[in-house]
């Protein structure tokens, strides 16, 4: 269903399909999410998706739906400030999302030629890691011999979401769609006195900062850059941009300097700033594009590109832990509907190979365009090793259990764990029980 002729963004947004389809993409999403509390959460709500939708539908139709549920907590070694908030949020926000991308006037700033993370892609104009890094390789065939890259630091956080709400405004005059906008993009946290005092201001989005999580976030901070990114693409330079990391490409060290010297001019007036070459940090590199460099998860040496050791550690971890919580759970419960079943079922082995194959499926379709072929075959051959090791440990602990704790850690049902309700029938009256549960009445006569 297309865009309704002379309707306005809200009406956009209250339209079941637009809603149904803002879900489907939240739902592939969470599925191949690592936390398994978002997998579990989308796969309950597409139990009832139907009525789900419909009920966000009349809430915004009515001009009464809240954001509300939203948690913040702090992931990683910096502990980056990350808002969780629940499916039917998401799904608004994918919509309102979807809404805006649609707009003429919004179009402007998902066409800068600098700007390539959480963009759609246009029939005459590619977005993404792939197109990025492809145009970065075009960049250096064509002569460029120097690269300065860096990040801005602490950028979901310092963006002035105010200024870009009033950008939005000046384009997008329906005030009952900027309403639900700024409401989707200033999150109350439920659980704000349970984070520590020094990043609860992370999470108070009134005048600064948006939530990250959210995925109109990078919008807002697409919309905000985009005299960043016209600018840094200016007298032989070119400059990448992906959400807040970028990397500068030109004909020698005074030439790049001088345009990382331009991007902190440029930044300072909103509130932001990068990192620099020798911070203390290793956010900032400078080098030969001939030498090794990495960005976006990418290794480019000479004219190999291929995932980056980082990437790679990261899969390996991954799949590693995913096998290791399959051996080591315990599988010596085996009753219908209990936690411990469902968990059974989850770390079991059939479950634990099905997201192995999925997790490896995703990661190398991620990297299609690199082009070292061996990369694939040392992955390959690390991930051999791994479900060699543990399946060995996997069977050493199945030939200690049961017929039963070897099914329950295999994941394959057991009929006699089937859920129960059996009739009961007396014999001295020949007929049924009185009063049985309401599953229970058939309608059998004596």
């Amino acid at each position: 269903m297309g865009k309704r002729k002379n309707s306005t963004p809200h009406q956009r947004l209250c339209s079941a399909n637009h809603l149904h389809r803002a879900w489907q993409q939240i739902y592939e999403n969470g599925l191949q999410s690592d936390s398994k509390d978002t997998r579990g959460e989308v796969r309950a709500f597409k139990e009832d998706e139907r009525s789900n939708i419909d009920r966000i539908y009349r809430q915004i139709l009515n001009k009464k739906f809240a954001f509300k549920g939203n948690r913040g907590v702090t992931l990683g070694k910096k502990k980056r400030p990350i808002v969780l908030a629940p499916v039917e949020s998401r799904v608004v926000q994918r919509a309102i999302l979807d809404v805006l991308q649609d707009e003429p006037g919004i179009q402007k700033f998902l066409r800068s030629s600098g700007s390539y993370g959480a963009i759609k892609s246009f029939k005459d104009q590619e977005k993404g890691v792939p197109a990025a890094i492809k145009d970065i390789v075009q960049t250096i065939k064509d002569g460029a011999t120097t690269y300065y890259k860096s990040d801005i630091a602490s950028f979901f956080t310092k963006i002035p979401r105010g200024k870009v709400i009033d950008t939005i405004a000046g384009i997008v005059s329906d005030q009952d769609f900027l309403g639900i906008l700024d409401h989707a993009t200033n999150l109350e946290i439920d659980n704000i006195l349970s984070i520590p005092e020094d990043k609860r201001e992370f999470f108070d989005y009134r005048t600064v900062g948006t939530p990250q999580g959210c995925c109109l976030s990078p919008l807002l901070g697409n919309i905000l850059l985009y005299e960043f990114d016209t600018e840094m693409n200016k007298n032989g330079i070119r400059c990448f941009r992906y959400l807040d990391d970028f990397i500068i490409l030109g004909n020698g060290w005074k030439a790049v300097n001088s345009s990382f010297g331009k991007a902190l001019e440029i930044l300072k007036p909103l509130g932001l700033d990068i990192y620099r070459l020798n911070d203390g940090s290793d956010k900032a590199q400078s080098g030969n594009t001939n030498s090794l460099f990495q960005f976006l998860g990418v290794e480019f040496k000479g004219k190999n590109i291929r995932p980056s050791k980082k990437s790679r550690d990261k899969l390996l971890t991954t799949i590693e832990g995913m096998l290791k919580d399959c051996v080591q759970h315990d599988y010596s419960v085996g009753v219908y509907g209990s936690k411990e079943a469902k968990e059974q079922r989850e770390h079991a082995l059939v479950a634990t190979l099905h997201a192995i194959n999925s997790k490896l499926l995703g990661w190398g379709n991620q990297y299609y365009f690199c082009n070292e072929d061996a990369i694939w075959g040392s992955v390959d051959a690390e991930v051999d090793a791994l479900l060699n090791t543990y399946l060995g440990r996997y069977s050493a602990k199945k030939e200690k259990g049961d017929t039963k704790f070897r099914r329950r850690m295999l994941g394959v049902h057991l009929v006699s764990e089937s859920k129960r309700d059996p009739i009961i029938w007396d014999i001295s009256k020949k007929s049924l029980l009185q009063n049985p549960p309401h599953s229970m009445k058939l309608g059998i006569g004596s």
